[in-house]
């Protein structure tokens, strides 16, 4: 039993505070019911009230975006009442709140996951790298010479995948365009003008660099060591006209469909490939949990489509990490009950350890420490490669 102040000790009481709009989705009955059979008491927090007044709890889960009330509230909560545990450290959560910082765990390095069932004989292609694409954030006062500049000085070539800098659920914070020329990202910070089309979002805005995946990525969520992937379809070029919103845009700046609203039917060429081996999602996982110190997450990895790569200093990645979120929508799981009443089980049998602990990373990962500026670190996989090496994104939980 978890340390703390519930009365019932034969109970993990367990508070989770989400938006309403959340809280409807994700605590359903379903949830709440499978939680009471296996001795878990899941309570339902209001933001709004005092915390000390809905208690007492064990453990206490949250997801409330952009209320500095709740924040301090919260803070003060837990100098009181140092035995509840809770997940997930404000800090930590902020770095997935902002696409500046997202793809920071990559600033140590990239991710090289070992086949764990690997022998000597295997293993020269046992091992898959696993890095972040080139992006750059363009902020509020970035004039568009600026903006031009800063993608030539980053080796990125068009087309670019342009995105809100923020993602903290504030409205507009799941945009999407794609930049096909110049003159988009010209428009992309530049005032609207009478008889151009607006463009979908301005500065602060983040712009990733589109890599060719097959209109296929891969949704891997993570509940402390409890690892699920989904294939989802994604972005390619041409965009299909049905994933295009009614932005009234042309050709040369592309406002898209959150990913979760891609409809398009095409067959993607990726399903040749199969998924990634279950060994490479377990072990990036653990290690992305280990750096970006979260139990409650989700990320999306796609495998480029490889071209054949002059020179030795255009260096390659196997798999790449394009977007992280946190407390995704684990409800659109089937069976997602289970898996958060297994989650909440975990952190039972782990209430005597560290909860750094919790942290450590699995014994099949290899690191790659860069000794260069972080953004760089990040960017070199596809620095300088072909043109027609790039291609399609997705974001979204």
């Amino acid at each position: 039993m978890l340390p703390g102040s519930s009365q019932d000790t034969d109970k993990l009481t367990v508070g989770i505070a989400l938006l309403p709009s959340k809280a409807k989705k994700h605590l359903k009955g379903s949830l709440l019911a499978r939680a009471a059979n296996a001795g878990i008491q899941i309570k339902v927090v209001d933001p709004d009230q005092p915390l000390e007044e809905q208690g007492p709890f064990d453990v206490v889960l949250h997801k409330v975006n952009r209320n500095k009330a709740w924040r301090g509230a919260f803070i003060q909560f837990q100098k009181r009442h140092p035995e509840v545990r809770v997940l997930d450290a404000f800090d930590a959560i902020k770095t997935l709140q902002c696409r500046e910082t997202m793809l920071q765990p990559f600033d140590e390095g990239p991710i090289i996951v070992q086949d764990p069932s690997a022998t000597e004989q295997t293993a020269p292609g046992s091992s898959l790298r696993c890095c972040a694409p080139v992006q750059i954030a363009l902020h509020e006062g970035c004039t568009a010479d600026m903006a031009v500049a800063a993608v030539d000085a980053a080796g990125m070539q068009v087309p670019l995948v342009g995105k809100p800098l923020w993602a903290d659920g504030r409205e507009g914070s799941h945009g999407l365009a794609i930049v096909h020329d110049e003159g988009a990202i010209r428009r992309l910070v530049s005032p609207a003008r009478p008889g151009v089309p607006a463009s979908p979002f301005g500065p602060p805005l983040m712009l990733q660099q589109y890599i060719d995946h097959g209109g296929c990525l891969f949704k891997v969520y993570v509940m402390g060591p409890i690892v699920v992937m989904a294939r989802r379809p994604s972005l390619q070029i041409p965009v299909a006209e049905g994933d295009l919103t009614d932005g009234g845009l042309d050709g040369s700046l592309q406002s898209v469909a959150r990913v979760s609203a891609f409809h398009s039917g095409t067959p993607s060429p990726s399903t040749s490939w199969g998924d990634p081996p279950h060994w490479l999602v377990e072990g990036l996982a653990q290690e992305l949990r280990h750096r970006l110190h979260l139990h409650l997450f989700n990320f999306d990895l796609i495998r480029p489509r490889r071209h054949p790569v002059h020179g030795a200093q255009h260096r390659t990645s196997d798999y790449l990490v394009i977007d992280i979120n946190y407390f995704p929508g684990y409800e659109k799981l089937p069976g997602y009950e289970s898996m958060m009443v297994d989650f909440l089980q975990t952190l039972a049998a782990d209430s005597r350890k560290p909860h750094d602990a919790t942290f450590a990373c699995p014994s099949h990962l290899k690191h790659a420490v860069s000794q260069t500026p972080s953004w760089s670190r990040r960017d070199e996989s596809y620095k300088g490669q072909q043109k027609d090496d790039v291609g399609g994104h997705g974001c979204g939980s």
